[in-house]
């Protein structure tokens, strides 16, 4: 396969095994009312919403597996594939099947996604600590 990026919500992430829970790093935390304080700095309404990772608020809601904001809440880990393999894709279908209360909270983004731009600009200097930290 080509490059990608694979985002985790904390539900799964917690449940990778260690060495690849090291290969992710902290894209961001989300809290009950960041949607409303994001909205609120932006002057847009909340039907408007979107940040570098989610293209909607429905996309939010989705990924978090539910349809009230409260309940969208945790933190996001990334991790940047430079070849993604089928045994990758196998891997994650297997995490989301055996954590189905979280099944939602995976997004796997193809570099050429509105979104890939911004994540890769914001985790640069963190993927290149776990990389680093590789070699040692």
């Amino acid at each position: 396969m080509a490059e990608r990026i694979v985002m985790l919500g904390v539900g799964l992430y917690n449940k990778l095994p260690d060495d690849d829970r090291g290969q992710f790093g902290l894209f961001d935390r989300y809290k009950d009312t960041w949607v409303s304080e994001q909205c609120e700095a932006l002057g847009v309404e909340e039907d408007d919403f979107r940040d570098d990772l989610f293209r909607s608020l429905e996309d939010f809601m989705g990924f978090w597996g539910t349809g009230d904001l409260s309940e969208c809440v945790g933190s996001v880990y990334a991790r940047r594939y430079k070849d993604f393999t089928d045994e990758d894709e196998k891997f994650f279908q297997e995490l989301v099947d055996a954590v189905p209360e979280n099944k939602s909270q995976i997004k796997i983004i193809k570099p050429q996604s509105p979104e890939a731009r911004s994540v890769k600009m914001r985790m640069k200097r963190t993927w290149q600590e776990i990389k680093k930290r590789g070699r040692e």
